[in-house]
């Protein structure tokens, strides 16, 4: 049997101690060699079954003019043999006719659909477009009534860039959120 080396570190509980160890992922020979990261070796690889539950909810953020295309999520779902699901709701999301002119604004928002689809299918699935700030987003999806229990942001910036002041509002809205469960 094959295997990969995975360095991360696991915090374990064992009779009130917490310990840590190195963690060793298996990975199969065909995964390995494959070297692709589709749904079914992601799933593989951390031993998902099923596609969540409707009970679930996670939502996607989007922001410097792009969007996502429903087509492409389609496409990937068939293509990849996923339960069809398209996006439940999508919030101030810029035209997705952009997607015609210029396929780099529609490449991130729908590849992290893809994906989240692909893991937890059956879950309500937000896309959340904004102009506003992290924080000020932020601040507005944890004053929701019942925020999505998974949240997505893959967008970053230089934390150098940013003032102290922001960074630490950030945070402050990103604890509040995970407070919450």
């Amino acid at each position: 049997e094959s295997f990969i080396p995975d360095f991360e570190k696991k915090l374990k509980v064992e009779t009130g101690k917490v310990v840590e160890e190195n963690i060793y992922t298996i990975i199969s020979p065909d995964i390995a060699a494959s070297q692709s990261i589709t749904p079914k070796n992601l799933r593989s690889v951390y031993g998902i079954t099923g596609y969540g539950n409707s009970l679930s909810s996670q939502l996607i953020y989007g922001s410097s003019g792009q969007t996502y295309k429903p087509s492409d999520i389609s496409f990937f779902e068939k293509k990849y043999s996923l339960p069809l699901n398209p996006v439940d709701y999508t919030i101030a999301a810029p035209n997705n006719s952009i997607c015609k002119t210029s396929l780099i604004t529609c490449a991130e928002a729908s590849l992290d659909l893809e994906y989240i689809l692909a893991i937890a299918n059956n879950a309500t699935t937000t896309y959340w477009y904004t102009t506003k700030s992290y924080t000020t987003w932020l601040y507005q999806v944890g004053n929701m009534t019942n925020p999505p229990k998974v949240i997505s942001i893959s967008y970053g910036s230089y934390e150098t860039l940013v003032a102290k002041s922001q960074l630490a509002s950030f945070n402050i809205e990103a604890m509040k959120i995970g407070l919450r469960g």
